[in-house]
């Protein structure tokens, strides 16, 4: 259904493009070309868009003939014949994320937009797949249900991470990241190391543990706001997902500038005007 409509939208701007080249190439008047080519340009912004929405749609076909073509080759042989291609598929459970399947990420866009609940089959498939990780990965992922909001992307989510890699921030690219469980306290001198000289006659001297100061992690929550009216403008998945990236990934690191230098401790983390173990300031006058 959104291939077809895409399909057909494509075909319309492609002859309005076609139409407006005409108009351009046997216009005399410099003023009127310029109007033609800026509108020649978005018309190539926003095929450019619905390019990119087709061919996901294309990869998740093919993602999802290959799972039913493992389906059905995996079916009983009987005799001679070594696939059954009119196997009921019931029984069987598509362990592939839900999370990032294209039904899914236009679900969360109509969310988004027009604050359209996700289908109880689509709750159901959620849920299902949860319920099938193990028990560390389930709790990072939230139970569904008709009154909850609906989860981020995962295609969106490593988007954000993959920009905040690129990007940094003022401050966020001076400090070490770490993929580390909350609750957990790390004494600062495991955090660094020495490279030593060694030859055949001599080995490197045990590094010690160092200070006995402590970083301890904690699990803080933040929370980020964009205008629905703003999200509702961009019509494709593409252009959603491109802007809704580009935006939570440009908060984040503002906020984690600010948390560095200025951060409370209360709730979040604690910034390093506030950190009283941090004795070598310096002062400055007017003079």
């Amino acid at each position: 259904m959104r291939k077809s409509f895409l399909e057909k939208r494509q075909l319309r701007l492609t002859a309005k493009r076609d139409e407006l080249k005409k108009k351009a190439l046997a216009s005399e008047s410099v003023d009127e070309v310029r109007s033609l080519n800026e509108k020649m340009e978005e018309l190539n912004e926003e095929l450019e868009d619905i390019s990119e929405e087709l061919q996901m749609i294309a990869e998740e076909e093919k993602r999802a003939a290959d799972v039913q073509a493992e389906v059905r080759a995996s079916a009983p042989v009987n005799g001679s014949i070594v696939a059954s291609f009119n196997a009921p598929v019931t029984e069987v459970r598509d362990n592939s994320n839900p999370y990032g399947s294209m039904k899914y990420r236009q679900a969360f866009m109509n969310y988004v937009q027009r604050g359209a609940k996700l289908s109880e089959g689509m709750i159901a498939k959620l849920n299902d797949y949860r319920a099938s990780l193990p028990v560390e990965q389930r709790d990072l992922l939230p139970i569904t249900t008709v009154d909850t909001a609906p989860a981020i992307p995962i295609t969106i989510v490593n988007e954000v991470i993959n920009t905040v890699r690129k990007r940094y921030g003022n401050l966020y690219n001076s400090v070490s990241k770490m993929s580390v469980q909350a609750g957990v306290r790390i004494p600062v001198g495991a955090l660094q190391a020495d490279f030593s000289w060694i030859s055949e006659s001599t080995v490197a001297p045990r590094q010690g543990i160092g200070s006995l100061e402590d970083v301890t992690f904690t699990a803080n929550v933040a929370e980020i706001r964009i205008a629905q009216s703003f999200l509702s403008a961009l019509l494709t998945l593409s252009a959603f997902e491109a802007k809704i990236t580009e935006v939570i990934a440009t908060a984040y690191l503002k906020l984690m500038d600010k948390g560095i230098v200025a951060g409370t401790g209360n709730g979040q983390m604690l910034g390093i005007l506030n950190d009283a173990r941090v004795t070598n300031n310096v002062s400055m006058t007017a003079a």
